[in-house]
Formats: structure tokens, sequence, C-alpha cells
């Protein structure tokens, strides 16, 4: 039986619902872009902020090395999704006010695993971008970049603790 809060409470927490919920899918039509982006435009790169990252100037996607791209993408725009659908899970039931229900916990706790896999998607899907497109470049010229910034601690770090609160409020 979900625990409610008293009607004040529920209503402070009902007004951003809804404003959180259209935040996820706008995050979710940004996140589709980028698969599709990648997949259909020739400067993606160059567009989506990956030349800087990775070292490259002005490159067009050839198609091996863009099918390569598009899969690494997807792999990390799941992640995100995943994530976007467990705040939109979450904000829902607050805006019912359920706030310290055992379902609510659960997705709570979905919510800080997600964050904690977008933290380490980050890392990797990054790494495996690397590699996605240079893998064409002749032997010698391939690369494998491995970069940890502070923010993909610092995510990481938050979803630790998220996931923390999350296991005291599934024990509660």
């Amino acid at each position: 039986m979900p625990q409610t809060l008293p009607p004040v409470a529920v209503a402070r927490l009902s007004r951003p619902s809804p404003l959180v919920q259209v935040m996820c899918v706008i995050g979710a039509l940004a996140l589709l872009s980028i698969p599709l982006s990648l997949a259909f435009s020739d400067h993606a790169i160059d567009s989506l902020g990956l030349a800087s990252y990775l070292g490259v100037r002005g490159e067009v996607l050839a198609g091996p090395a863009r099918a390569r791209a598009v899969l690494v993408s997807v792999l990390s725009v799941s992640v995100g999704l995943f994530v976007l659908a467990q705040m939109w899970r979450l904000f829902a039931r607050y805006r019912r006010g359920d706030v310290l229900g055992a379902g609510t916990a659960r997705v709570f706790a979905a919510f800080a695993w997600g964050v904690v896999a977008m933290a380490s998607m980050h890392v990797v899907g990054s790494a495996l971008m690397s590699v996605a497109l240079s893998w064409d470049n002749p032997p010698g010229q391939r690369e494998l970049r491995i970069g940890i910034e502070w923010k993909d601690y610092l995510l990481f770090l938050l979803g630790a603790v998220l996931v923390a609160v999350a296991r005291v409020m599934g024990r509660a």
C-alpha cells in the first residue's frame, strides 16, 4: 500500500511533475536525434560536438564508419532513454501522491542505477566511438581514446548517492 503525504505536500510535488515529464519527452527527442543525425548527416561529428572530443575536424562519415557510429550511439542513447523513462515514472508517482511507497522506491532505485550506468556508459561510449570512427584508418592510425572527466566522476558519485538513498527508501 503506498504511503501518502498530506494534501498540501502532494500539491507541492504535483505542481512540478508535469513540467518534469515534459522535459523528459524533450530529452528523449533530443537523444533520439543523435543516432538519426549520425545516420543521415554528413557532418554529424561536427554538429554533435564529437569532433573536438575525438580530435577530428570536418570529417565525413563513410558507410561502415557511419554504421558503427550509429550503433555505438544507440548504446549510449538507450541508457539515457532508460533514465528518462524512470524519471517519468517517478514523477508520475509523485503526482499521484505516492512518495514513500514500495513501488516508488523500486522506481527510484532503477533511476539511481540508471544514473550510475549513464556515467559509466559515457566513458565506455566515448572509447567505443573513437574505435568506431578510426577503425578504417591504416594500421598505426587507429585510436582508442579513454578519458574520464570530472563530470563523469561526479555523475558516478551522484548515482552512488542515489543508490544509497534508494536502499534506505526500500527498507523504510
